[in-house]
């Protein structure tokens, strides 16, 4: 497991990164920013659902 899919599970799981942990994610969207998009895609989709409002 990468460390972009392990923020992203940990950030589900707890709702929460520390800023270590931000700062990594930085570094890493550097060289893989789709990645990282990716990732938080699946976060707010976990959170908020796939529905759109207008």
């Amino acid at each position: 497991m990468d460390i972009i899919e392990k923020l992203q599970r940990r950030a589900i799981r707890s709702r929460d990164i520390g800023a270590d942990d931000a700062h990594k994610l930085f570094e890493e969207g550097a060289t893989r920013p789709f990645q990282v998009m990716a990732a938080a895609a699946e976060i707010r989709r976990h959170f908020k659902g796939d529905d759109v409002s207008l």
